[in-house]
């Protein structure tokens, strides 16, 4: 062969070395034919029937086998491997992935739901085998955040070097779907989005999308259902259209398919809990949920889970109210909560995000590890096959070198179904051999060979892991050392949280006359509706005035104020404003203007943020209660009357709905700022009259047409279709879009 052959052949040897997945081919070798490995002497942690020292676990046939301490029998003919001093877990389970998805948004439609990750998963990302090394064994890989309703997602094993994405996915596992919430599905321009901007802009809009969408669904299951019963019947009857945007909804509805929804703010969080609930069907996790805090109650309630950042924040206006006490204070208040990557590269050590609950918040070392094992799997619920160690699960088990939540803690071996997916010794032979052939090739061409050469195996070099001594069992994991296990900061009930500012802590006053009283002494009261009160007193109880004028007997029980010199007025109403929808400060983030031209679905209440940094500048100016009027198009939205207290905006709400706005069109557009801030300046008033007359009959025929459908309900020649509301043409099925 010349010499050129030579190099070509050694290249294309290299390329296929770099490319191809580390298939486990070598360590699987290792395992006896009779597929049975014996781990002992390592401390098991359980996660949920505690720790055994000393232990031995057997795994046979993908199935743990046996589990207990050092007297566990071991059949004969396993693999026995002695793994003292070492820790041995279940596999990390991460509860939001968009690990080896080629593409994962849908940005073309609102509503994507016959979209899947199934079809675009790449078995060949390297970061599989990343993620197998942090001790990860199964994730749950989403759709993307730019639709109000995404695709479906994939529930799969780490099974890295296998070459289908059929052979990744976790068999049995209930089907799910993404939603999303907030900044991300109502702003496509941080996605790099050009052009027109697609519907919808704000958080109401949002709202409205998804339950338009379920609206339609409900329809279409009826559909089925009357044809199924009559088909059932012996009737000769014509099959409804298939609708694939619509049947993953009708699977939610049924029970089929679970939603899990990025959410960051409070208030769309209990969005959609409320409208899940309105329309039959449940949350199973809320993702990021970074200020899941505020409304933990309403979650626990809900049943639903929170998958969770440890400390992330500060990466959008969205984060603003992040903190990571978070995941704790959640677990505190009954909610099912997990913590989850959203990051191929964070993945890797989930173990160690999971840990940082120990120092914010106080969770005992079980509940930070069941963080990334049991919950994860719970919200999942594929916990009856992994999640924690038990005779009967699935195979799919970590060995440390140091407790994970450590850390010093580096995944040893990594089996999925009892199968040997990761071993380090292998690992660092593998790369120590790659540098091996690259000194070949280099020397091929007359280079020099690289001076330094990756860290092989054999034994452990000074400040390597194996240094680090073994955590003890009941131990704080904290840089390795042993340190006593520090109390829990909560009981599981809500002591414990009635010290924490913004939750525990708040009373829920109820809306009668009763609760804590106050009693507003020597004011000169004006009541605005009678005479004023000179040198009076008003009673509050509750929520409610109880009593006021002159010479009135304050209650036993009062909380006196004396208010001598001072004036006392009813609290002032601004009846309109958008506070709650806009913040003040950040441009672009507010939530006041929908884009279309009808508007009347979109709600302004379900976006209200209770606790806007307006409100608190409000109330100190006299104002206690606000219409919030959301604009855009020519109907802009349902304005909802706010009381500036509350903890919630159902608290908050006075008049969910006190009617809807309408901005009466212009004669020509008017004046502004930029190039051309008057575009119509040199039109004919008529052609200008005439296009406002336009606009103005249109909203006419929306209110004829509802009148009409009204009087008449489920007349087909009325409008049935909900996108009336948006005042759009009536759309035939297989092209609605959300």
């Amino acid at each position: 062969m010349t010499l050129r052959s030579i190099r070509l052949a050694l290249a294309l040897s290299a390329l296929t070395t770099l490319t191809a997945p580390a298939a486990p081919a070598a360590p699987a070798a290792q395992m006896s034919p009779s597929r049975i490995v014996a781990l002992k002497g390592a401390t098991v942690l359980t996660v949920t029937n505690g720790t055994i020292q000393n232990g031995t676990i057997v795994l046979r046939d993908g199935k743990i086998a046996a589990l207990g301490g050092s007297d566990t029998a071991i059949p004969a003919g396993a693999d026995t491997i002695d793994v003292s001093g070492r820790f041995v877990s279940p596999g990390i389970i991460d509860c939001h992935s968009h690990i080896a998805a080629d593409s994962i948004n849908e940005g073309g439609t609102t509503v994507s739901s016959m979209t899947g990750i199934e079809d675009v998963f790449d078995p060949t990302d390297i970061n599989i085998q990343r993620d197998l090394a942090g001790g990860l064994t199964v994730a749950n890989v989403l759709h993307g955040s730019a639709n109000p309703i995404g695709g479906k997602n994939a529930v799969i094993k780490l099974r890295w070097g296998k070459t289908r994405a059929s052979d990744f996915l976790f068999e049995g596992a209930l089907p799910g779907i993404k939603f999303a919430l907030g900044e991300n599905p109502k702003d496509l321009r941080q996605f790099g989005q050009t052009g027109p901007r697609r519907y919808p802009i704000t958080r109401p809009g949002v709202e409205f999308v998804i339950r338009d969408a379920f609206t339609r669904a409900k329809t279409y299951q009826r559909e089925w259902q009357e044809y199924d019963r009559r088909h059932k019947a012996g009737e000769d009857v014509l099959q409804p259209r298939r609708d694939l945007q619509l049947e993953p909804l009708v699977e939610i509805l049924e029970g089929k398919r679970l939603v899990h929804a990025h959410a960051y703010r409070a208030d769309e969080i209990l969005m959609l809990i409320r409208l899940a609930e309105q329309m039959g069907f449940k949350i199973a996790t809320f993702q990021h949920v970074l200020e899941g805090y505020k409304v933990a109650d309403e979650i626990a309630a809900h049943g639903a889970g929170a998958s969770s950042f440890s400390d992330w924040w500060a990466y959008k206006i969205e984060a603003e109210d992040a903190i990571p006490y978070s995941p704790a204070l959640m677990t505190r208040r009954g909610v099912l909560v997990s913590v989850n990557s959203d990051s191929a590269e964070h993945a890797r050590r989930l173990n160690t995000e999971a840990a940082k609950a120990i120092h914010w918040g106080g969770l005992s070392e079980d509940e930070a590890l069941a963080l990334v094992t049991i919950n994860p799997a719970k919200q999942l619920r594929i916990d009856n096959r992994v999640g924690s160690l038990q005779v009967g699960k699935d195979a799919d088990v970590v060995v440390w070198t140091h407790h994970p939540l450590s850390t010093y803690a580096i995944a040893d071996r990594v089996y999925i179904d009892g199968t040997l997916y990761y071993d380090r010794s292998a690992e660092e032979r593998r790369i120590t051999d790659l540098g091996k052939e690259k000194s070949t090739l280099a020397a091929a061409e007359g280079q020099r060979a690289p001076t330094t050469s990756p860290q092989t195996g054999g034994e452990p070099k000074s400040g390597s892991a194996d240094d680090a001594p073994p955590l003890a069992a009941g131990g704080s994991a904290s840089h390795g050392k042993v340190s006593p296990q520090r109390p829990s900061a909560a009981k599981a009930d809500r002591q414990g949280t009635d010290d924490v500012p913004g939750l525990g802590g708040v009373q829920q006053t109820p809306a009668t006359g009763t609760g804590a009283v106050v009693a507003i002494t020597n004011a000169r009261i004006h009541p605005i509706s009678q005479p004023t009160i000179e040198r009076g007193t008003i009673v509050i109880r509750g929520r409610l005035i109880e009593a006021l004028g002159a010479n009135l007997a304050v209650p036993a029980d009062a909380q006196i104020i004396d208010a001598k010199g001072a004036d006392v007025y009813p609290g002032f109403i601004d009846a309109r404003t958008t506070m709650g929808l806009s913040e003040p400060g950040p441009r672009g983030f507010d939530d006041v203007a929908e884009m279309l031209e009808i508007n009347a679905s979109t709600k302004a209440q379900v976006a209200y943020q209770w606790d806007s940094d307006a409100i608190p500048v409000a109330r100190s100016n006299g104002i206690t209660t606000v219409a919030v009027v959301p604009t855009g198009g020519l109907l802009g939205g349902q304005v909802a009357v706010m009381n500036l207290d509350g903890w919630s905006w159902e608290e908050a709400a006075i008049k969910p709905v006190a009617g809807v706005t309408f901005q009466f069109p212009t004669v020509g557009r008017p004046s502004g700022f930029g190039p051309n801030p008057n575009p119509d300046a040199n039109r004919k008033y008529e052609d200008l009259k005439k296009e406002r007359d336009a606009r103005v009959a249109r909203v006419e025929d929306v209110i004829a047409r509802a009148k009409a459908r009204e009087e008449h309900p489920g007349h087909p020649g009325l409008g049935a279709d909900v996108a009336l509301a948006r005042g759009l043409p009536p759309r035939r099925r297989l092209s609605r879009s959300g």
